[in-house]
This record gives C-alpha cells, structure tokens and sequence, in this order.
C-alpha cells in the first residue's frame, strides 16, 4: 500500500487543495462573517479640535460690545462730570488756554484700565495708586505740579494723608486720576513770578560791597535777578547812589501751556504699559458717543 506523503511546508496563505492537492491562494468566502465585520479594533478617529484663534484685544472688543448699554458699566458717570467740571472750571479760570477735558474720555480711560468686570473695578476704576506706579505719588507731592492742578475743593481728599482712600474709594481714585492725567498734559516751567501783593521799595547803592550788583540786592530784598533786571534795564553797573527799584518776587514753577489730549497722546502720559491703550480707548469712544 502506497504511503501518501503529507506536506508538512506551511506557506503563508497557501493550503493544499482539497481534491486536487494543488496550492492555492485562499479568498475568503462571500458572506463569511468573520470578513464582512468591520475591524471593530481599529482606532476611532478623534474630534478634530477647532482653535480659538481671536487674540486678546479680540476678546476684550467682545466684552466692551456686550457692555453698551449695561448699567453696571455707567455706575460712575454722574461722579466723572461732577469731578472733570470741578476740575474745568478751576483750570480754566486761572489759564486762557486751557483745553476743557471731555468728561466721555475720563469714562473711556475707566473702561479701559478695569471695567465692570475687574477685580478692582469698585476700589482703583482708574487704576491710579498701584504699588508699581509712582503717579500718585507725583501728584500729591508737597510743592510739587500737581498742587498747580488739584482744585481747592478737592484738596480735602487729595493730598499726602489719604493715599490709603485713594487706593480704595473709587470716587478718590478717579479723581487722582484725572488730576494726575492733567498735570501730564501740562507744560511746566521755572520761573521769576512777582509778588502782587508786595510793596516795591527804592533802595540805594551804597558802599556795601555786598549789594554790589543787581543779583546780590535781589537775593537781599527777596527778589530775583530777573525782576531786578526787568525794572532796572540801565541799571548794568552799580554806581555808588544809584537809585534801584526792588519788586518782591520769587522763582516758582508756573504752567505754561497745555498738550494735546488725543487718544494716542493719553496712551503716552498715562499707561505706557499697554501697546493697545490709544486703539482700545478710540473703541470705546466709538462705541460710547454714538
């Protein structure tokens, strides 16, 4: 009896064939289960992640849009126009040139700096007073610009005892900060001011070799070399009887003039910090005045 010799060679995917005993490629069988079934192993194909691709000035021209017209943005409205006409009103009473503040501005530099929803929003609206800033601290210096900004009526709260208020009451704060902003806009100078309420005196050059010349006799007589030049013209060389007129004057430092206030000139005096601060105030000018 003849031996079958088996094929003990397994190749991949060929099989002896059953009657022939011919190899061949194995299909698989149609409507076999085990191939029409999805490979439920294969991994699921992940949510493609859409990317939030505003920017930050994006998201807070959001929260400005939504803040038209909510009365929580407005709470401090009626203090800005008392305070920027206090404040007017005095400036301009004492310069020709003074350019009256828009109380809208003051409102657009508080939406800015915080805003409703801002932590500090009911202590530091203007942000005035922040341990990193030294504003407060130029304004309320003694005999320092801002004594030339601050109107009397509200020295009460503005000065060097109440910073504490200042950095928590937010009427103070706005206050400081419109001040603080003014004094920024002002131009400062040092100079000879006369005394209106002194009495000129004539003084004669004697044999005194320290009142030997116009600047000696000034500091002498509580002038100054340039009021003594002023009604002196001829007076270049002191001679001995020379007759001098001697008006009571000091050197102060007086305002001169005043800057513009547009936005990007408010960006530059009062929040360096923030390269956006002229494009956002012009948002909410934008938004507000219509």
């Amino acid at each position: 009896m003849a031996k079958h010799r088996v094929n003990n060679h397994k190749g991949k995917g060929n099989k002896s064939h059953p009657s022939t005993g011919k190899t061949s490629n194995q299909h698989p069988v149609v409507g076999d289960k085990n191939h029409s079934k999805k490979n439920t192993n294969s991994k699921k194909t992940a949510p493609k992640v859409v990317k939030d691709t505003s920017t930050g000035l994006d998201k807070w021209k959001d929260t400005i849009d939504r803040a038209v017209g909510d009365p929580k943005w407005d709470v401090y409205d009626t203090y800005i126009k008392q305070t920027v006409n206090i404040y007017n009103q005095h400036l301009s009473s004492k310069y020709k040139d003074y350019p009256k503040l828009d109380w809208l501005t003051i409102k657009a530099m508080i939406w800015v700096e915080t805003g409703a929803k801002h932590v500090q929003w009911k202590t530091m609206p203007i942000q005035i007073g922040k341990s990193t800033d030294p504003g407060l601290d130029d304004l309320l210096a003694a005999k320092g610009h801002g004594a030339l900004i601050i109107p009397p009526e509200l020295t009460n709260i503005l000065n060097q005892y109440n910073k504490a208020a200042i950095r928590t009451n937010p009427r103070y704060n706005i206050a400081a900060g419109i001040g603080y902003l003014l004094m920024r806009t002002a131009n400062f100078e040092d100079q000879s001011v006369e005394d209106p309420k002194g009495k000129p005196i004539i003084v004669l050059v004697g044999k005194d070799k320290t009142n030997n010349s116009l600047a000696a006799l000034a500091t002498t007589y509580h002038s100054t070399t340039e009021a003594m030049v002023k009604h002196n013209p001829k007076a270049k060389i002191l001679h001995l009887g020379d007759k001098i007129l001697v008006v009571p004057a000091s050197r102060q430092v007086v305002i001169t003039g005043w800057r513009k206030m547009g936005t990007k000139d408010i960006a530059e005096r009062y929040n360096r910090g923030d390269k956006n601060y002229a494009i956002k105030l012009d948002y909410v000018l934008n938004k507000i005045i219509k």
